[in-house]
């Protein structure tokens, strides 16, 4: 019969209904799950689930598609600001410029980078720097002092010919301890190199041992 027809038709679409609402309160639940977190992906797959689900054409459901846009949008721009500080801070452990580096350095702490081996060269370049700074102060000391030296002994070899030999052995050494102070500077700088390049190849080691573990972990459950 037909009023048999229309409950058996109204049953169905109760029953659909009934299915709709549980999507989009399951929609609802994970879009509300993901807004407080910090990763981005799982919350653009939420917000999309929810729009999929129709919930921003209901009332209650829009508030919280909004707000979780509103906190979308938030951290897609702390991301960037991440990416920006850390290519800063990329840029600046390569050169030479204490506060600069000190500047990007916190920079990228403050925008909460993860890139952990790249804060640690930041540091030890740093470190490396303000040494290297001290050392050149003590360098620049003994140099002032070489050269008094050598303006003395000039003065008494042009009175006194037998102090010739004298200067001459003085400029050598002059000549040698430059040479040196150059070489060792080379290698403290190549020493430094090495480090930065270990720290990396740690990193890139540590992030295989989790891939890998990851990965494991997907086959025993499969």
């Amino acid at each position: 019969s037909s009023s048999g027809w229309r409950l058996g038709r109204g049953l169905v679409a109760r029953a659909k209904a009934r299915e709709l609402r549980k999507i989009r309160e399951a929609a609802l639940q994970a879009m509300v799950a993901a807004t407080p977190g910090e990763d981005i992906e799982a919350l653009r797959t939420a917000i999309k689930g929810a729009k999929d689900a129709g919930l921003p054409n209901y009332p209650a459901g829009k508030a919280k598609f909004d707000e979780a846009e509103k906190r979308l949008a938030t951290l897609e721009a702390e991301l960037k600001a991440r990416k920006e500080a850390e290519a800063a801070l990329e840029a600046a452990v390569a050169g030479t410029d204490i506060p600069a580096l000190e500047a990007a350095l916190k920079k990228a702490v403050d925008c909460k980078s993860d890139n952990k081996p790249l804060i640690e060269r930041g540091e030890k370049r740093v470190e490396f720097l303000k040494e290297e700074e001290r050392r050149a102060e003590e360098e620049r000391k003994r140099k002032e002092e070489e050269e008094r030296k050598l303006a003395e002994l000039k003065a008494a070899a042009e009175k006194d010919a037998s102090k010739k030999a004298e200067l001459e052995a003085a400029q050598a050494a002059a000549a040698e301890a430059e040479k040196k102070s150059a070489a060792e500077a080379a290698a403290r700088e190549a020493a430094a190199a090495g480090g930065d390049a270990a720290i990396v190849a740690q990193a890139e080691q540590e992030a295989e041992a989790v891939k890998a573990e990851e990965e494991a972990k997907q086959v025993a459950e499969e």
